[in-house]
């Protein structure tokens, strides 16, 4: 189920613009750089939305997993999730 912001780059930016953003957080990450990256698109409508992705690795992948989506989206390899609320019970433990 892909969150908000997959779902916006998804139907606001084009897959070059998803690419662009997506190899500049890559190059700050696998650079260790300690600082936030700023990225931006224009939508077809011509407006602009600017991303700022944390400086933190885990916040980096997470954009990094949003654009991969998104692009799968584009693609049409993915269903546009329905709405409503993810549930994730994945770290909870339970008695077998």
């Amino acid at each position: 189920m892909a969150d908000e912001i997959t779902q916006y780059l998804a139907e606001n930016w084009d897959q070059a613009q998803i690419k662009l953003a997506r190899d500049r957080v890559f190059a700050a990450h696998i650079s260790g750089l300690n600082e936030a990256v700023i990225v931006t698109g224009t939508s077809f409508e011509g407006a602009s939305s600017s991303f700022t992705v944390s400086a933190s690795p885990a916040q980096r992948e997470r954009f990094l997993r949003q654009c991969r989506e998104a692009l799968n989206m584009i693609a049409g390899n993915s269903m546009t999730p329905a709405p409503g609320v993810k549930l994730d019970f994945s770290t909870r433990y339970t008695s077998t």
